[in-house]
């Protein structure tokens, strides 16, 4: 278990580094906390907590967008993340990974480092 979570956390590190790389400081903190927060649920298949993970992402960034990050390729657009995203809820649900290409249809919006950086997260609260 302890190895998990520190290969959760190095993918988690290797994800802020690209906020840095791109100018943007460091990641959101309500984003980087809602990440950490994200667990397997009992009896949840791996691939049914990844997709439920990338729905919650979905939703914040399509409703906290007022529906208009990707709006131009559709009316609910198809999200294709970053890698160093997509490698953060790999190290948070592994197991059962099947490594399909991204999406390529009319309706898909490429989310990158800046859309994340602009996105309303949840508030973070300081423990």
């Amino acid at each position: 278990m302890a190895a998990i979570e520190a290969t959760l956390e190095l993918a988690l590190e290797a994800f802020n580094a690209e906020f840095v790389r791109n100018g943007y400081g460091s990641a959101p903190q309500g984003l980087m906390q809602l990440l950490r927060s994200q667990k397997v649920k009992e009896g949840e298949s791996p691939s049914a907590a990844r997709s439920r993970i990338y729905k919650r992402l979905w939703c914040l960034l399509w409703f906290g967008s007022g529906k208009s990050l990707g709006a131009g390729v559709g009316t609910q657009p198809t999200y294709v993340y970053p890698e160093s995203l997509k490698e953060v809820v790999r190290r948070i649900v592994a197991g059962d990974l099947v490594d399909k290409p991204d999406p390529t249809h009319q309706s898909v919006y490429h989310v990158n480092i800046g859309d994340l950086a602009a996105a309303k997260w949840p508030a973070y609260k300081k423990k």
